[in-house]
């Protein structure tokens, strides 16, 4: 779970391995005084625009392995040892271009990550303004969280003279969720004694479980958030989820 990342568009990691594979392909048959390596460098700049920071890497090291490969199968000819001194400089400069690459996209995804963040501190902020009933806002607030972070089911609980009792479930199955529970008391508890989220993975069956017309299903993980209503610390909730949450998120 990290939305604020994007998937790479399909057209891009196209364009980087064809790219990748024609230079190849160039040099395979080309003789050693044309320096038709060199082109790598265009697939390693546009590997900048992917969303992942290993992909400048990769396509170093699969543009290292083909530039070697080319090496040993390329036609025989005159410049094989200026061939040498020439491939090592190529090799050597994709990889600077990769080791920039990965900072560059890191840079993108931290700044993503930030107004991701910002857009979601705003836009809960909206959802808790008004008159609204505990139920309404514990409606409001999961609703917002279940569609912003991906969860599938979630429940709010807010205190009531020391005793935090739930006062809203989303997609939730009858009996998966607790009516109460003490500050310390379980995951829960903790998250509302502590004032710290937590994330949980690899939950046990039953503790909490999705329910629809065709049955149930159960998350395998947890994220545990406490809040602060008008300035205190008086509700906790709790997103389930299929698949696993990373810690950026």
């Amino acid at each position: 779970m990290t939305r604020f990342e994007e998937k790479s568009h399909s057209a891009l990691t196209w364009s980087v391995w064809l790219g990748v594979a024609a230079v190849f392909a160039a040099d395979h048959l080309t003789p050693y005084g044309v320096s038709i390596y060199m082109l790598y460098m265009v697939p390693a700049a546009l590997s900048f625009f992917s969303w992942k920071p290993r992909t400048p890497y990769v396509v170093a090291l699969v543009a290292t392995l083909l530039v070697i490969t080319a090496y040993f199968t390329t036609p025989p000819g005159q410049g094989r040892e200026l061939s040498e001194v020439r491939r090592g400089f190529a090799i050597g400069t994709v990889w600077m271009l990769a080791i920039i690459g990965h900072q560059f996209i890191k840079v993108r995804l931290a700044a993503r990550r930030e107004a991701w963040l910002q857009n979601g501190q705003a836009e809960i902020g909206k959802n808790l303004v008004g008159d609204l009933t505990i139920t309404e806002l514990g409606d409001n607030v999961l609703k917002f969280l279940a569609g912003y972070l991906g969860a599938q089911a979630g429940a709010f609980f807010t205190s009531d003279s020391g005793i935090y009792r739930k006062s809203a479930v989303y997609a939730t199955s009858a009996g998966s969720v607790p009516d109460t529970f003490l500050p310390g008391e379980g995951l829960l508890g903790q998250a509302a004694k502590d004032g710290k989220a937590s994330i949980v993975s690899d939950v046990p069956d039953g503790y909490i479980s999705v329910g629809s017309g065709l049955g149930k299903a159960n998350p395998k993980h947890l994220l545990v958030v406490p809040f602060k209503i008008e300035g205190e610390g008086n509700a906790v909730s709790e997103l389930g989820f299929f698949s696993r949450i990373r810690c950026s998120s």
